[in-house]
């Protein structure tokens, strides 16, 4: 109290090798620390955990660039690989580009990538007022060694271990040996972009002190202080963005938050550069993601994988891929007076929630309110389906019958015609409404059936109930009979017999079978992939039987009477 605050500069001497104060870059803890050239350095390679305690020390290897290449993950010795070129020198990419000479058609010449190497502002990739050494910077620290070989490398005061390369097909050397790149041409050659300090334990560095590597090959990089250049300051952080997840709910509306991206660096500018698919999400500088468009459908796209870039003058840009999951909102719609939503099963396929005719989704397997119609075989929705129905034993003579009854035969069809049923295939297969389905959506074929069935968790109807589908055991029509412990779901599918397939579910156990055509089941459709789901708002047609009246000799042009419709 009373005093005034004082700041003092600590050094710390340890042999001949001097440790200024340090600091954090990246993520990871550095030190200067002063060589017998005069020259300030880096005291470890960057990327490495800590100072080498010896020559093999893999906690001190650090990174492996490609030459001239920003620090966006492809360094990393355990980045993925890829053999696609990047287009500019500022990939959107954290793979390492493999199996060419250099990993860019663009800068020919260099001269970008040079000069990016040779920043001091903290745009390239080592800390503000470091850079990556010239040629000749690194020529001198390997004349000043007492040893020129690896021993000699390592008891410098740079603790220089053998960190190994990665060849240009991605594979990391698995010999004694290190190159460390320099930031500048040799010999007039593009490929002569590295020094080589040729550490390995048996090579003598006075005879080989530099090599040739080409540009796409992955070497460890020492940063140097620039002549003058004050070194990063402690109290300024580095910019740091990690992956990230985020949840939004489909169809919310534009200028929607969806959340914060987390960083590390106060960051004055946020972009979103890859991934927006359709421009659904916008991001201001404060790094707040938003809806920007109405185009989110959990149906037509689950997942956006955006990559963010966060920059600030004076340090280098980085990268990262923010993940949106949309997550699913119930569509209600009405078809044929009833209330339908849809579902998304984990084979990825999407299907009404509910048997068609069904007042309401099953809340248990014997729920009789979720049972829902018994279609016939390829027939439309004539009112047969309906379980008070009556029957008859009168065939039809079209696929469209000018009856509501049930037609009972045993010929194992209800009508006369369409004895291959391709027509009857044809109608319950098609997707545009003209059929039993909502618009979009069609009767499932018999391998659409079974993919459902394999993946539930138990064959019995607990494991139907217990599906995304939350089928029940609504039981099935043959005439007049209905069966009490089982269901049946049909299929567009005719088996070998010339018979339909239809899903079984039983108490004890659940197949693939096949029934003939006047066979009475439940029906749940699947959304045709690709096709867009009827809008809630568009009401399916209906027309119901109607009687209407009117006097004999009624005079041409006389109303008779409105066909109600819906």
């Amino acid at each position: 109290i009373g005093t005034t605050d004082a700041i003092s500069h600590i050094t710390i001497n340890v042999g001949d090798i001097v440790y200024e104060e340090a600091f954090t870059f990246n993520g990871a803890t550095y030190s200067p620390v002063l060589s017998p050239t005069g020259r300030t350095w880096l005291d470890r390679n960057l990327g490495a955990r800590r100072v080498a305690t010896s020559s093999a020390d893999a906690e001190s290897f650090g990174d492996l660039y490609q030459w001239g290449r920003p620090a966006d993950g492809h360094q990393l010795r355990d980045s993925s690989i890829t053999t696609t070129l990047s287009a500019n020198i500022t990939p959107n990419s954290a793979d390492f580009i493999s199996n060419a000479d250099d990993w860019t058609t663009a800068d020919s010449d260099t001269t970008l990538r040079n000069a990016a190497w040779g920043s001091i502002d903290g745009s390239g990739i080592c800390p503000i007022g470091y850079r990556v050494p010239t040629f000749d910077e690194l020529d001198t620290e390997r004349k000043s060694w007492s040893n020129k070989k690896s021993a000699g490398a390592f008891a410098s005061t740079l603790r220089l271990p053998l960190a190994k390369y990665r060849f240009t097909s991605g594979f990391i050397s698995n010999t004694n040996n290190a190159a460390y790149w320099s930031s500048n041409l040799r010999d007039n050659s593009h490929k002569s972009l590295s020094f080589d300090l040729g550490v390995g334990p048996d090579v003598d560095t006075d005879v080989t002190g530099s090599n040739n590597f080409q540009n796409a090959i992955g070497l460890p990089v020492r940063c140097i202080l620039n002549v003058g250049a004050n070194p990063i300051s402690p109290s300024i952080e580095v910019l740091t963005i990690d992956s990230q997840n985020f949840n939004i709910a489909e169809n919310s509306a534009a200028g929607t938050a969806v959340d914060i991206v987390s960083t590390i660096g106060n960051p004055t500018a946020f972009s979103i550069i890859n991934g927006n698919t359709g421009n659904a999400f916008a991001i201001d500088n404060a790094g707040q993601i938003t809806v920007a468009n109405n185009v989110l459908d959990f149906e037509t796209k689950q997942i956006y994988t955006l990559t963010v870039k966060i920059s600030r003058a004076g340090t280098a840009s980085k990268i990262a891929q923010i993940t949106i999951n949309i997550t699913d909102v119930i569509d209600t719609f009405t078809f044929n007076e009833l209330i339908y939503g849809s579902v998304v099963s984990p084979t990825g396929r999407i299907w009404l929630d509910r048997n068609l005719g069904a007042s309401q989704v099953a809340t248990n397997s014997a729920d009789a309110d979720s049972f829902g119609d018994l279609y016939q075989w390829g027939r439309p929705a004539d009112g047969h389906q309906l379980r008070t129905s009556s029957t008859t034993t009168t065939l039809a003579d079209s696929i469209t019958p000018n009856s509501a009854d049930y037609i009972d035969s045993n010929t194992g069809d209800w009508t006369t015609v369409d004895s291959d049923v391709s027509l009857r295939a044809a109608v319950w297969g098609s997707f545009d409404g003209s059929s039993i389905c909502p618009i979009g959506y069609r009767v499932p074929t018999g391998a659409e059936l079974e993919a459902e069935r394999v993946s539930w968790s138990s064959q019995n109807s607990a494991g139907a109930f217990a599906s995304s589908l939350n089928l029940p055991l609504a039981s099935f029509r043959l005439g007049n009979n209905f069966s009490s412990f089982y269901s049946s779901l049909v299929s567009t599918t005719i088996a070998s017999s010339g018979n339909p397939q239809y899903l079984l579910i039983k108490e004890t156990s659940t197949s693939i079978d096949a029934n003939p055509r006047n066979f009475a089941a439940s029906v749940r459709c699947i959304l045709n992939e690709g096709a867009n789901p009827v809008s809630p708002s568009i009401e399916a047609l209906t027309i119901d039987s109607q009687n209407l009246s009117i006097a004999e000799n009624s005079a041409a042009g006389t109303a008779v009477g409105v066909v109600s419709t819906i």
